[in-house]
């Protein structure tokens, strides 16, 4: 081996050893927004600027930080019909789930977590109307895809409907109610 591909090689040795393996990210990207609860007017925030997976999500007053943009990536299909998607945090990297993928009870909290593709059904929530604009969607979290099956029945919101800074985002059974619609521009 020649001393220039050597040199190369520990190159990227030292940049894997220093910034890591970096986190995959899901096929057909539709853009990156902030997320706006419907009934609160806050941001979906990912709370201190933490990068620690397990996080849990709060809303927030919108500040237009990174914390508060979400790439959100398409997955098995890319038209404007049922989506599966995954919620990419801007600032941190990792990806909206339910809390241990704990997703037979309701009022469980959404968190931060890998974006790991051996993992990624625990990250997928579904919608029906993701589009360009400021659309108003309901993120349907579905604990394991299969492709045909029908999601969960619990939605992302805010729990108890609060409209502080602060309140937590989990899921809950689908009511239709304004604290499960979220508003994003891209």
């Amino acid at each position: 081996m020649n001393t220039g591909r050597k040199g190369l090689l520990l190159i990227l040795l030292l940049v894997f050893m220093l910034v890591g393996p970096l986190a995959p990210r899901p096929a057909h990207a539709l853009g990156t927004s902030r997320l706006v609860n419907l009934n609160s007017g806050l941001c979906l925030d990912d709370a201190g600027w933490s990068t620690n997976w397990g996080t849990p999500m709060i809303q927030y007053a919108c500040t237009g930080g990174s914390n508060q943009q979400w790439s959100v990536y398409y997955h098995y299909g890319n038209n404007q019909a049922a989506q599966w998607v995954v919620l990419q945090n801007v600032y941190s990297g990792l990806c909206l789930r339910v809390f241990e993928g704990k997703t037979t009870t309701y009022g469980q909290i959404i968190v931060q977590w890998g974006c790991d593709s051996n993992d990624l059904a625990q990250n997928l929530f579904q919608t029906e109307s993701l589009q360009s604009g400021c659309n108003l969607t309901a993120f349907q979290y579905q604990s394991v895809y299969i492709p045909g099956a029908q999601p969960t029945g619990f939605m992302m919101e805010v729990y108890h409907a609060s409209r502080s800074n602060g309140g937590k985002v989990d899921i809950w059974y689908t009511n239709g109610t304004r604290t499960q619609f979220w508003c994003g521009l891209f």
